[in-house]
């Protein structure tokens, strides 16, 4: 990942990102790292927002704060901005601790939900702002304003006011404001969450790439899963105020830390473990072979893993022990490149229901009715604690 360098490159920070080495490369990265430790926050009344939340974040990461609304996430947002204080427990970027520091001494910046822009201002003035507020000439921060307006395609509306732009060049108009200052780390408080979903899934891509370009950090919050996985290097789940699990997006989807983590990150198979001898694990769909030596009462079985054939087709991978079920398909549901399946499974007088996801090729489909060989291979099985646990 390229590096931002502490000083501006010719033409500007915004004209030509340069990565750095040696010890300016050291100090770029340490200005930018983030430490919380022991973070408490308790509301007047006793409401507890934050529990002893530990995290570290990497300079020049793009972590994600991911969770279902009053998880904590936001609170934590705005402490690393300043703008709510601590409970307990301390706060430091760069390796110096910040939690008594007051917003604006801080190296932050943060793009709210809202924008919060100025709708009375031009483009040129919104982005502007904070570089007259801190006394800067005039010549030097129009000179400013140009390169990062080109850098994040907006050059040619620096004129026109706010509120004749649609909703994506607003978003940027915040993105560039926030940048301009040229802060270590940049915070991103849901700021996509009122765009259609293709305006959305197209300033996602721009929004990594300009970090990843920057080398910057990047805090984001989001509710949203798949917009987490998408743009993240690493996603801390949060559930009532505790982190749940801190992981990669793929270690966080495919290997959750417990029930919530599992059930949050999407559409799931679940069945409570009975019994367990060997590999082997007793559920109400039948035995299932695991090659998971975890311990857990509940078994996982993502519904994209699962290998649907006719009845009397020959296996997915012929010589190899998988688990097989017999089920019947009772719904359908079209998702594009997907198709989603929701299967009734009788194990004696025991009933359950299933959830595949196919890709949508035409010699794979099924109608609602059919019976249908479900294969699933043992690495997939996956042991979950039922506990909701922090990381």
């Amino acid at each position: 990942m390229a590096e931002r360098s502490p000083t501006a490159a010719p033409g500007g920070p915004f004209s030509a990102v340069e990565s750095t080495t040696g010890s300016e490369a050291s100090a770029a990265r340490e200005a930018s790292s983030i430490s919380l430790k022991g973070i408490r926050k308790e509301y007047p009344g006793g409401v507890v927002a934050l529990e002893s939340v530990d995290l570290d974040i990497r300079a020049g990461e793009f972590f994600t704060l991911l969770g279902p609304s009053g998880c904590g996430k936001t609170t934590l947002l705005r402490m690393l901005a300043g703008l709510d204080e601590p409970s307990g427990g301390s706060l430091s970027i760069g390796g110096v601790d910040v939690t008594d520091t007051p917003p604006h001494k801080r190296s932050v910046n943060t793009v709210f939900q809202s924008y919060a822009l100025f709708p009375h201002l031009s483009v040129r003035d919104n982005i502007a702002f904070g570089l007259k507020m801190r006394g800067m000439a005039r010549a030097e921060r129009e000179q400013k304003v140009v390169e990062i307006a080109e850098f994040i395609k907006l050059g040619s509306l620096v004129d026109r006011r706010v509120d004749q732009l649609s909703g994506g060049q607003r978003q940027r108009i915040a993105l560039a404001r926030a940048l301009i200052c040229e802060p270590d780390v940049l915070l991103l408080d849901e700021p996509l969450s009122a765009l259609d979903a293709g305006l959305r899934s197209q300033l996602q891509v721009e929004l990594l790439r300009t970090q990843k370009r920057l080398g910057m950090t990047f805090v984001f919050v989001t509710h949203d899963q798949e917009e987490a996985m998408v743009m993240s290097d690493r996603i801390a789940v949060l559930s009532d105020g505790i982190i749940q699990q801190i992981g990669t997006p793929q270690e966080v989807y495919e290997r959750p830390a417990n029930l919530f983590v599992a059930r949050f990150m999407g559409h799931d198979n679940l069945f409570s473990i009975s019994a367990r001898e060997g590999m082997t694990v007793q559920t109400p769909i039948g035995a299932l072979e695991t090659e998971d030596k975890n311990d857990g009462r509940v078994a996982l079985i993502r519904p994209e893993t699962l290998e649907l054939t006719s009845p009397g087709a020959p296996s997915v991978e012929p010589g190899k022990r998988l688990n097989t079920l017999m089920c019947r398909v009772v719904e359908r549901f079209y998702r594009g490149s997907n198709v989603e399946y929701r299967l009734s499974h009788q194990n004696g007088e025991q009933h359950s229901e299933l959830i595949a996801e196919i890709s949508n090729t035409g010699d794979r489909l099924f109608r609602v009715g059919d019976e249908v060989k479900v294969e699933i291979y043992p690495e997939d099985v996956i042991m979950l604690s039922d506990d909701e646990e922090g990381a």
